[in-house]
């Protein structure tokens, strides 16, 4: 849930200062325009806003002395009454026209910078609460926990985070507990509160004409259709998936709404395929159903084959060792002028188990 405030609309505007990395304020942006805050729930706020190059100070066009000071990194701290957050400049884009030089500035919330925070390896032999596990990815950072509901502090839940920010370890916590993340970027504190119990209701409804003018609903079709699937070694899974590919396939979005009748008459339009299409895909899936039995039953059958297999393979392993013993106290007789009679008769009856094993005949069927 996120939602955004153009400050350029309502009549009371934020106060912005610009800061250098340790939080020391340099200058005012009293002059800043289009300020929108995009606040989001459980996310990382974002802030953006213009400047322009040049400014009036005492009826004279001069340089705005802030233009230089809005660098990548630098910080900007953002008051509105008693709410207070910085946001970390992302972005800084120089614009010229015909008309103006200005600067648009995209900035992320302070605690972005947990991103630059690589969490190696992080795993709990035995289950953690909230606390614990919160305390263990923030030690290396210069963050620290606030509030935990006491909710999260009976729970308990074990982790294995590996190759990841310290910023997705935090959601990754968050998400496992159900908790909402909040960040204060005044205390460097990270707390996790219940969204039932988080704010207060003051009972205000909004309705079309009262307070609400309009609503605007973004959609954002994020979707996959196809979908790879790689295991440790790069292995797929075309050997386990019926249609023998290594990715799985879901036209489901793109067959909405198609319908057909139980003798074949389509009822309802695809929005995006034609009908021949859609029922086409349709009847794939339902001949891959009835086969998926069968696949299974085959899939038993390998399986067993190949166990069998890695025994036979095994057993050749020791006969071609064996052989070579055999070989071996061939040339020490043949040297000495031995009899060999013996040891020939033992090399022709291993080449024999060597040539005809079980494991020649499975590779056969496997293949």
């Amino acid at each position: 849930m996120s939602f955004e405030i153009d400050y350029s609309k309502i009549g009371q505007k934020p106060d912005l200062y610009v800061c250098r990395p340790n939080l020391t304020t340099i200058g005012k942006l009293s002059d800043a325009f289009n300020i929108k805050l995009h606040m989001k729930l459980s996310q990382i706020n974002e802030l953006s806003f213009s400047l322009n190059y040049y400014k009036d100070i005492n009826h004279k066009n001069v340089v705005n002395p802030n233009y230089n000071l809005l660098k990548p990194r630098y910080l900007i701290k953002f008051v509105l009454n008693d709410y207070v957050e910085y946001f970390l400049i992302n972005l800084p884009e120089d614009s010229d026209t015909e008309d103006s030089t200005l600067k648009n500035i995209s900035c992320f919330s302070l605690a972005y910078k947990l991103s630059d925070e690589l969490i190696n390896g992080y795993k709990t032999n035995n289950s953690v609460n909230a606390t614990t596990a919160l305390t263990d990815i923030l030690s290396d950072t210069a963050w620290t926990i606030g509030f935990i509901h006491n909710d999260f502090n009976i729970m308990f839940r074990q982790f294995d985070i590996t190759g990841k920010s310290a910023l997705d370890a935090i959601y990754d916590i968050a998400n496992t507990f159900g908790a909402l993340v909040v960040y204060n970027t005044l205390n460097y504190t990270v707390n996790f509160y219940k969204l039932e119990t988080y704010g207060l209701d003051r009972g205000l409804t909004f309705k079309y004409g009262k307070y609400l003018k309009s609503i605007n609903n973004t959609i954002n079709p994020d979707f996959c259709t196809q979908l790879y699937v790689y295991g440790k070694n790069n292995i797929s899974i075309a050997g386990a998936n019926t249609t023998g590919m290594p990715f799985l396939q879901n036209f489901t979005y793109f067959l909405s709404p198609f319908t057909k009748s139980e003798d074949g008459n389509v009822l309802k339009h695809s929005d995006y395929m034609s009908d021949s299409l859609a029922t086409s895909i349709i009847d794939f899936n339902a001949l891959l159903s009835t086969k998926e039995g069968d696949f299974n039953d085959l899939i038993t059958q390998k399986i067993a084959l190949q166990e069998t297999l890695d025994t036979s393979n095994t057993d050749l392993i020791d006969l071609k060792t064996e052989m070579n013993v055999i070989l071996d106290a061939l040339d020490i007789a043949q040297s000495n002028s031995q009899d060999t009679s013996t040891l020939v008769t033992n090399r022709n009856n291993k080449q024999i188990e060597i040539q005809l094993p079980t494991h020649v005949l499975l590779m056969e069927i496997l293949i």
